[in-house]
């Protein structure tokens, strides 16, 4: 299950990192590339958000995949949400 999350986190992370990135270089071709401004991407701050995103992601699964591991099924059955 951790498996499961971790890559739908990962594939939420790239899929952010590169509609931003495609959003980011379509208003700079629309609105700053004809002032005579260049397009750059700190990639040292990208990568280091993505980490600390998925750091944080995997913080956040890894306690719910304890507790539910701990609890026998027929128990998680009676207690469903």
């Amino acid at each position: 299950m951790l498996i499961e999350w971790s890559f739908i986190a990962l594939v939420g992370i790239l899929l952010g990192t590169g509609l931003g990135l495609l959003g980011g270089y379509r208003l700079y071709a629309l609105f700053v590339r004809e002032a005579g401004g260049t397009f750059a991407v700190p990639w040292f701050e990208v990568i280091g958000v993505a980490v600390l995103v998925y750091v944080a992601s995997l913080a956040f699964m890894v306690f719910p995949a304890l507790k539910a591991s701990r609890m026998p099924p027929a128990e998680a059955l009676r207690h469903q949400e």
